[in-house]
């Protein structure tokens, strides 16, 4: 956890004000950003991904990508109720620039904060949607393996948001 506290030395050093929990810092800050966080708790217990039978390609899978998948799945969605648009309209102590994270994004959040916070032990929601299959989207089962898999958007899984500074 070294890493993480070392971040945490740094925020401060910079001066940049945390809002959730730091996991993930860049060697730069191109495009506009160098940090991502988590927000304390998760934003929703279950929800679907939603477009669930529309093609959103918002297939992007890399760390960076959350955000702008999260505005497409949104174009798509008729619903507030969706793990984007939960994320997207989410706003904690003023801050309202969250988002759902893309597959990597949350593969490294978990990785990088087990055992630090606590997450359910269930699948959650990622941004990216399935590129081979435009039914499903990619979700991550948090236990001690971080398995990512695709299934349904109609399923019902658990959202944490994310953000990026």
């Amino acid at each position: 956890y070294e890493c993480y506290y070392w971040w945490e030395k740094q925020l401060k050093t910079f001066n940049y004000h945390r809002i959730g929990i730091v996991f993930y810092r860049k060697q730069d800050d191109s495009n506009g950003w160098q940090f991502l966080e988590t927000a304390d708790s998760d934003v929703s217990s279950w929800s679907i991904w939603g477009a669930a039978s529309t093609i959103t390609n918002a297939v992007n899978t890399e760390i960076g990508s959350g955000l702008e998948n999260s505005i497409v799945i949104q174009s798509f969605s008729g619903s507030s109720s969706t793990a984007a648009n939960l994320c997207l309209t989410y706003s904690q102590n003023g801050f309202d620039d969250w988002f759902l994270p893309s597959r990597d994004e949350l593969i490294t959040m978990h990785q990088n904060l087990q055992g630090i916070i606590n997450f359910s032990t269930s699948n959650y929601w990622s941004s990216s949607e399935d590129s081979n299959f435009s039914q499903n989207a990619w979700s991550l089962y948090l236990d001690l393996n971080s398995n990512a898999i695709t299934n349904n958007k109609e399923m019902l899984y658990r959202v944490r948001p994310i953000r990026r500074f």
